[in-house]
């Protein structure tokens, strides 16, 4: 994947892997589905061998928080893994996914929902122990922080926030991450070499202390946890934003100087439905409802027509609405857009 800036290297610690993406699956079928998508690997180029040297191509797995999840991945894709990646926003979709009738288990504002909070640091310290007991890559995850060249400000706080994150995902016993933007790669990097020093990755550290629990996996409490106006207007204006962006052919969005892809957008328009089946009470006490919503999207609406007239925000906003005022819950946002693809 674009923007990674981990120290792969192969069995011997000593040479750089190829390194492709392998996407999470869950659900009855997640066996043989998992399976299909790693034989469509060509997992050698060049003289056919498999040897980093001669172009072996690694795959690194999206990491599933449960712990038999991991453990199935590293045990199906054997010697070809190079790791488990911890990918956040796709726990986050997941966690309200699978919990979206709990009314006790509603997750506060997107951003108050960082790597720091009880069940995110479950995932990411379990990952680390389960692939390193198999000698396997831990990956951290993809901080969304991206700079911005023509604003200095921006910048400064985007690589403040990703030096942050990185610094909890080495200490963590991480041996690589992602990033958004190329110009983060030195940030990382810096980060990880400060940690490992010569040593191509801390598989060593096992991280024995780390006892992996339901209770720890699934600890929603976020402190100071809150729902306010500007995060459900956040979350519209993000899911109208990467739908049209979506349905115009970019699977993912520079927004907000965040970089939004489906996963985050997925994020978005679950917890719209979920607070407003639920009729989450906003911090100045209203109930988040069908019209607070309706009224957000106009005015959100408004705003980015007059910005850009010409992106597909009619198809966009009616599709945000089947997806947010629906009885019941759709599985994922891309099997509602497909169809109005030209």
């Amino acid at each position: 994947m674009c923007g990674t800036a981990f120290r792969a290297t192969d069995s011997s610690g000593r040479f750089p892997a190829i390194c492709r993406f392998v996407p999470d699956f869950s659900g009855g079928n997640a066996p043989s589905c998992f399976d299909l998508s790693l034989a469509s690997i060509p997992w050698t180029f060049g003289s056919g061998k498999k040897d980093s040297r001669s172009g072996e191509a690694h795959p690194d797995l999206l990491g599933r928080p449960p712990e038999h999840g991991q453990e199935l991945a590293l045990k199906r894709a054997h010697f070809h893994a190079a790791g488990l990646n911890a990918g956040r926003w796709d726990y986050i979709f997941s966690m309200i996914k699978k919990l979206h009738t709990r009314g006790d288990m509603i997750l506060p504002d997107r951003a108050q929902v960082t790597m720091a909070v009880p069940f995110m640091r479950a995932y990411q310290q379990l990952l680390v122990r389960t692939c390193h007991a198999r000698g396997a890559h831990a990956i951290g995850g993809m901080s969304a922080f991206i700079p911005n060249r023509r604003q200095p400000e921006v910048t400064e706080n985007a690589l403040a926030r990703v030096r942050e994150d990185k610094q909890r995902e080495a200490g963590d016993g991480s041996d690589g991450t992602w990033v958004a933007h190329p110009d983060l790669v030195p940030v990382a990097r810096a980060v990880f070499d400060a940690v490992l020093g010569d040593r191509p990755n801390q598989k060593d550290r096992l991280r024995d202390d780390v006892q992996p629990s339901a209770e720890h996996l699934l600890d929603t409490h976020v402190d100071g946890g809150r729902v306010t106006e500007a995060g459900v207007a956040t979350n519209v204006g993000v899911a109208l934003q990467y739908l049209a962006s979506w349905l115009g052919g970019n699977g993912a969005a520079a927004i907000n100087n965040l970089m939004e892809d489906a996963a985050t957008a997925e994020i978005s328009r679950s917890q719209l439905w979920q607070w407003r089946v639920h009729r989450v009470t906003l911090d100045d006490g209203r109930p988040v409802t069908a019209e607070l919503y309706a009224g957000i999207r106009d005015a959100e609406l408004a705003t980015l027509r007059a910005s850009a007239p010409d992106a597909p925000w009619t198809d966009a906003a009616a599709l945000l609405d089947d997806l947010v005022l629906a009885d019941e819950f759709a599985e994922f946002l891309t099997l509602a857009a497909y169809p109005l693809l030209g």
